[in-house]
């Protein structure tokens, strides 16, 4: 029964559009269900209605009778509907009504229509599979079983399938053997299903291992590069440093891909509406692939339409991601030629539309290829993989991408020529005011200059290619990048070839942009050498100039701006735990760059030691490491630390999924970053984290950290007190589990510790005790603690003489400890208030 209470959340929902994204939601299908029931009950009516009019007496005197019975189904039915939207969750109770209402209806109709309604024998069938198919093998057998019953009732209590005997025995064997047969049919699938989805996960777990062990090298690339580039603010090495940077986060982007790819046919990837700079994208985009394209003596051109904005509106990352992997390819299977890119942005009854386009003058496929090259993991041809290299993915990517953000993808080629793929997709003009970029010194090639009088800008004016050229060279000696030509096409309407043959001279690196001025926009031009170098097309008689305003954006054309080092505001103590020295290296020159002090460790209970042993304002912890990973890192020190100032602790993980960041927050860390480590980011997070904020405290628990002589003799095996905090902290399940390590590692270390006596090694002998007096202090078992810690500095005379007592005093503190632990256990039933209240303190022997 619908209670009053939800009625409000009913009427909200009872929207069309609401109600059906409530029912995506469900966690299963009843109400596909509930609501067939409704049709298929109308269908019958229908029927019936159909039969009296042929002349069905039988079928007449059925609507008869069963007018008050199928009005209080469908109410039922209703009634189902709305329980279903009220409570969306999966109901047992829920499913067996509709069974008993589905069986008891139709075997209902079934006995009251006689030979006219022998036809509706069918809907049991539809009832039991349905319910199978859905809900699984046990509601199969429910509702068969329930088929059977009434089916049964119906045969003894009607004349017609009195009459029928033999008919009526088959098919209640019908009813028995086809849902058996059906169950095994739905064990398979279902068991297909769970191998299907073990191994999805497993393709999760390689992908995030894969993201890890890719991460970490990539760390310490990109870190490097942006610690080289504060140190080179200016130079010629600084466009290699910047490359290197750009080059390694490429890699970053192609790395998170992988795992897009993996969300996205999980259909778990959402769109992210962000300003882009454009022309700063395709700058980015441009040099990343241009450092393969010049090893190979492959141009890499961009083309901008007329009507190209500034900035537009859509995700930064998957667009990016798009035409570094289609540029990519264009690059990877060209061997000689050229790479054009060419973007616009074209405006539609549906809004504004990204055009874009990528030709090469590559390999070319062949048609028979074409339609299954966006599939995933698949090439042209065989020989692609050995030729080429890669992985089939990148298309595959690619697609998905496009069609997440509503948009279309094609392709045209033609083996041996070369292909083109264009792709386009909605996207938003920015309204975001854009400071115009600043024009640089420019060149036009005229002779003339009275057509361009509104430019503001420096202008070198050569009335024939040769004057270009020398104005060319002056400015690429004034440190000028991807110079801009404006060539007068009014003035060299038969020269534009010429012009274009003669700019191609130079280094590949420092290609002018082409920019063609005329006052009517016509076709783009046919030749190959003027679309490597036309970047776009202007009218001079616009003031606004705004394309020349992208161009001016697109030709990089100004130094590089150095790069500030990032300084923190106060100087702190950090401790960098990471079993990578690389990273290591990279983290601690970002962090004394930014005027903090830092000490490091390459495991978890080396990070811990010092973190209880030394203030530290923050600590970085490698999530993977040997000995002791990140997270139970921070859980012991959390519960070793109780009482006392607990320092802030930031995971850092190469895994990139939100299950691992998830677990760091769980495990009671302060934040999570991923590798790659920002050098802006890092410090950014450290002073939100630190900043002036009071350090944080847990409540206070007796003696975790250097028992003195007060643990004596009398004291329990284990501080119950300190047992009752951890269990209110962390639950008993948790106490429990602490408690099982601590028992399996002391049973481990007293062996160890015995063959440690038995060979006289006072190095293993001290490195088993320290690790026993860890797991020791976190459950408060103090005798075995003050134990291990009196034998920090044992030596070899006082090993070779006593050790022999000492493992036997150890072993009678370990058993008196077990013995607490089971006296635990016995009285887990007892007073909440002090559930170890009846510890018996344990005597010595």
């Amino acid at each position: 029964m619908i209670r009053s209470a939800r009625m409000p959340t009913l009427m909200r929902g009872l929207g069309f559009a609401r109600v059906a994204a409530k029912l995506r939601r469900r966690p299963d299908s009843e109400h596909e269900l509930t609501f067939n029931r409704l049709l298929l009950s109308s269908a019958i009516l229908v029927y019936l209605l159909i039969a009296r009019a042929a002349g069905s007496t039988a079928a007449a005197a059925a609507l008869d009778a069963a007018a008050l019975p199928f009005l209080a189904f469908e109410a039922i039915a209703a009634a189902l509907f709305l329980h279903i939207l009220c409570f969306p969750g999966i109901s047992h109770p829920r499913r067996i009504a509709g069974i008993a209402c589905d069986i008891g209806i139709f075997s209902y109709g079934l006995h009251l229509s006689g030979q006219a309604g022998s036809a509706l024998f069918l809907i049991y069938f539809w009832a039991v599979l349905g319910n199978g198919f859905r809900f699984g093998v046990r509601y199969l057998a429910l509702a068969a079983a329930a088929a059977v019953v009434g089916f049964a009732i119906v045969v003894a209590t009607t004349p017609f399938w009195q009459s029928q005997t033999a008919l009526a025995a088959g098919l209640i064997g019908a009813l028995v053997v086809i849902p058996a047969y059906t169950a095994v049919l739905i064990r398979k699938l279902s068991e297909a299903k769970r191998q299907a989805e073990e191994a999805s996960r497993a393709k999760s777990l390689f992908l995030a291992s894969i993201s890890h062990e890719l991460r970490t090298p990539l760390n310490a690339i990109i870190g490097l590069s942006d610690l080289l580039a504060e140190s080179h603010p200016i130079g010629g090495d600084r466009e290699m440093i910047d490359t290197i940077g750009r080059s390694g986060r490429s890699l970053l982007t192609l790395i998170n891909a992988l795992l897009d790819f993996s969300r996205i046919e999980a259909g778990k990837v959402e769109t992210k509406s962000e300003d882009v700079d454009l022309p700063l994208l395709l700058r980015q985009v441009r040099d990343v692939v241009g450092v393969m394209a010049r090893s190979k003596g492959v141009r890499v051109a961009l083309h901008v339409g007329a009507h190209l904005p500034r900035r537009i509106v859509t995700d930064r990352r998957h667009l990016e991601e798009i035409l570094t992997n289609l540029a990519g390819n264009a690059v990877k299977f060209t061997a000689a030629g050229m790479v054009l890119v060419e973007v616009d942005v074209e405006t539609t009854a549906e809004g504004p539309q990204l055009v874009v386009a990528v030709s090469d003058t590559g390999i070319g496929i062949a048609p028979e290829s074409q339609a299954r090259i966006f599939e995933s993991f698949t090439q042209a041809d065989g020989t692609i993989i050995d030729r080429f290299g890669g992985t089939g993915l990148g298309l595959a990517i690619v697609k998905q991408l496009v069609d997440l953000h509503g948009g279309e993808i094609g392709v045209v080629s033609t083996p041996g020529e070369g292909s083109t793929f264009s792709f386009h997709f909605p996207v938003a003009v920015s309204t975001t005011p854009t400071e115009p970029t600043p024009l640089p010194s420019m060149i036009l090639l005229s002779r003339t200059r009275t057509r361009l009088d509104g430019l503001d800008a420096p202008l070198l004016v050569g009335r024939d290619v040769a004057e270009v050229r020398a104005h060319l060279a002056e400015l690429t000696a004034r440190g000028l990048r991807r110079p801009i030509v404006l060539v007068d096409a009014a003035e060299a309407p038969d020269a534009l070839d010429v012009v274009a043959e003669a700019l191609l001279a130079g280094e590949a690196a420092d290609e002018p942009c082409l920019v063609l001025c005329r006052r009517a926009a016509g076709d783009a031009p046919s030749s190959a050498a003027l679309r490597r170098l036309y970047t776009a097309e202007i009218d001079p008689s616009h003031p606004a100039f705004t394309t020349l305003n992208v161009v001016a954006a697109l030709s990089c054309d100004r130094q590089p701006t150095p790069q500030a080092p990032v300084v923190a505001k106060r100087r702190l103590s950090i401790l960098v735990a990471d079993d990578n020295k690389s990273n290591q290296m990279v983290i601690g020159k970002i962090l004394e760059r930014a005027g903090h002090r830092v000490a490091t460790v390459d495991d978890g209970e080396a990070a811990v030691d010092r973190m209880l042993a030394e203030p530290f304002d923050l600590v970085l912890m490698d999530v993977n490491m040997p000995v002791m990973n990140g997270i139970e890192a921070t859980k012991f020190y959390r519960f070793a630390a109780l009482g006392t100032r607990l320092v802030p602790i930031v995971a850092l993980t190469a895994d990139a999924t939100a299950e691992a960041e998830s677990r760091c927050r769980e495990a009671g860390m302060a934040a999570c970053l991923t590798k790659p480590i920002d050098a802006a980011e890092l410090i950014a997070a450290i002073e939100l984290l630190v900043g002036d904020a009071p350090p944080q405290t847990l409540p206070a628990v007796a003696a975790p950290a250097e028992p003195t002589e007060t643990v004596d003799d009398e004291a329990p095996a284990i501080d119950g007190e300190k047992l009752s905090d951890l269990e209110a902290l962390g639950g008993r399940a948790f106490v429990d589990e602490l408690i099982s390590t601590f028992t399996d590692e002391a049973t481990r270390a007293l062996r160890a510790l015995g063959a440690a006596v038995a060979d006289e090694d006072v190095a293993a002998f001290r490195n088993h005790a320290h690790a026993l007096r860890s797991g020791a202090a976190n459950i408060g078992a103090l005798r075995v603690y003050r134990m291990c810690l009196d034998w920090r500095r044992i030596d070899a005379r006082e090993l070779a003489v006593e050790g022999e007592r000492h493992i036997h005093d150890l072993e009678r503190a370990f058993a008196e400890v077990r013995a607490a632990i089971a006296q635990r256990d016995g009285e887990a039933n007892g007073s909440a208030a002090d559930p170890f209240a009846g510890f018996a303190a344990k005597r010595r022997a």
